[in-house]
């Protein structure tokens, strides 16, 4: 997915609930701790984002969602915060 646009800024998932659209499947990117997954994704507003895809929490969420949806990524809606302020701390994710 090279031809994804290296200007689209990362996302911050906070404890409020962010509704989010996917717009693609996983690639990887380079981050300060080496290889990562991210999802491009759509919020409500119609901005587009890199979310960084690596936890556990995040994937678990997102696969249940992608079988849901007939085994694609494009077009995945849910909503996604984090469970507490802790840097430690799990994602949630509702489809």
């Amino acid at each position: 997915m090279a031809e994804l646009n290296q200007e689209v800024p990362r996302l911050r998932v906070g404890t409020e609930w962010m509704d989010l659209t996917l717009e693609a499947g996983p690639y990887i990117v380079v981050t300060v701790r080496g290889y990562s997954a991210a999802l491009a994704v759509r919020d409500a507003s119609g901005a587009s984002f890199e979310l960084l895809a690596g936890a556990g929490s995040i994937c678990t969420g997102i696969e249940l969602l992608r079988e849901e949806n007939e085994g694609e990524y494009e077009g995945v809606r849910f909503k996604i915060r984090r469970e507490s302020a802790e840097r430690t701390a799990r994602y949630e994710i509702e489809g």
